[in-house]
């Protein structure tokens, strides 16, 4: 019997039989169970709207820092993510929209707000779980804004 031939009986006998029929549905089970125990802990697409109202016009700068509070309500000291977003004096949005690539949980958010040479920060927990989340911080933002008032 040449190698040859020896090959194709191995094959065809791997190929027949219950075994043949069964493998497909055992790594489809085996992957689902994976992605269900991995699949939590992967960063996902996070939309956070910042709500600056009608005091946005005295923005000129805002800085995002993200950090993950784990489940007994521990941060992390280094932030996960941190964004920033320059503005022409009196051009800043009302809402400022930012999208990170986080994973689920709650996180702790620090926002640096400066504008017309005022400048605070503003801390706020919220939950993210992979839909749109909106922050807002319009009181804190008039009230810097009445600080540059004469």
């Amino acid at each position: 019997m040449s190698v040859r031939a020896l090959l194709a009986r191995i094959r065809d006998a791997q190929y027949t039989g219950a075994a043949h029929r069964t493998t497909p549905l055992v790594l489809v089970a085996l992957a689902a169970a994976v992605m269900m125990l991995i699949g939590p802990s992967w960063p996902k697409d996070q939309s956070l709207n910042v709500v600056l109202g009608d005091a946005a016009t005295s923005v000129d700068d805002v800085r995002l820092r993200y950090a993950l509070r784990d489940s007994s309500g521990a941060e992390d000291e280094e932030p996960v993510r941190e964004v920033a977003f320059h503005f022409a004096h009196g051009q800043a949005p009302r809402i400022i929209h930012h999208e990170a690539r986080l994973v689920d949980g709650d996180y702790r958010v620090e926002l640096d707000v400066a504008g017309g040479g005022r400048a605070s920060t503003i801390e706020r927990r919220v939950h993210l779980g992979g839909g749109s989340t909106s922050v807002d911080v319009a009181r804190d933002v008039a009230g810097i804004a009445r600080k540059d008032e004469p």
